[in-house]
């Protein structure tokens, strides 16, 4: 079976791979997240990358999925 794009999504995040989350992501998305005191909105995907992976997450943070 194949895997999924959200399944693909989850394993680019959990791996902190860059240019597997750009290939992913339409050149027009639109994002819109939610995090406890904060609203995160991206346009692109170089701004959707720097949100997940350049403001979510620290190098030395573990990501299971």
């Amino acid at each position: 079976m194949a895997e999924t794009l959200g399944t693909r999504f989850a394993r680019a995040v959990a791996a902190k791979d860059r240019d597997a989350l750009r290939e992913l992501l339409a050149d027009d998305v639109d994002f819109k997240g939610l995090t406890p005191g904060r609203t995160w909105e991206a346009t692109g995907p170089d701004e959707v990358l720097e949100v997940v992976l350049g403001s979510w997450f620290e190098d030395s943070d573990t990501i299971e999925r």
